[in-house]
């Protein structure tokens, strides 16, 4: 199990047998000002590739995407992607990274093989937030928070096209989601 730490700046191993912590690792320099040389990091999200062998970190405060390996808990690359990484998710056959910019109106899309950003979509509302994919991996699903009475939404992106084909209105401040595999159900809702 891995969780980031925003405000200490680091990734954590827990052990589930014994919730103990087994690894931690810096992500960035910390939120004290004189506490490192390195840039603050302020890990919002992890997550882990379909084959568990990779670690992906969303760093809020340095906009980059880190890519971690699971196993030597080394840090591999820090990726420049869109204002305010906040959110990030694999698709399910791991191809595609994708991350919500929750400062930037926008998602990017990071090739897992090259770990480069191949694109950045502009997104229709200001705070994109949570990230979830269609069954087959090929619709992303971003959550988009509500502003005042501007109400949120859920946009669809197609990651073939690399754009929002979709947005569906969702009131009361939407922020995670997820999806249930169509074959855990024989109804349509």
């Amino acid at each position: 199990m891995y969780v980031s730490c925003m405000h200490s700046d680091e990734l954590l191993e827990l052990e589930v047998g014994t919730f103990g912590i087994t690894r931690r690792a810096p992500t960035g320099g910390g939120h004290a000002p004189a506490a490192s040389s390195m840039k603050s990091c302020a890990p919002t999200f992890v997550a882990v590739s379909p084959d568990d062998r990779l670690l992906y970190v969303a760093c809020n405060s340095a906009n980059t995407l880190q890519v971690w390996d699971a196993k030597t808990f080394a840090r591999l690359r820090e990726i420049p992607v869109g204002k305010g990484a906040y959110n990030v998710e694999p698709s399910p056959d791991g191809r595609l990274v994708v991350v919500t910019n929750k400062k930037d109106q926008s998602v990017s899309l990071v090739d897992a093989k090259s770990l480069t950003e191949i694109a950045r979509i502009p997104t229709g509302k200001t705070v994109v937030h949570g990230v979830a994919f269609s069954p087959d991996g090929r619709l992303a699903y971003i959550s988009c928070e509500s502003i005042g009475a501007d109400p949120g939404s859920v946009e669809v992106l197609d990651l073939a096209a690399r754009k929002v084909v979709a947005g569906i209105p969702v009131p009361g401040q939407p922020t995670g989601i997820a999806v249930r595999s169509l074959r855990s159900t024989s109804s349509t809702h």
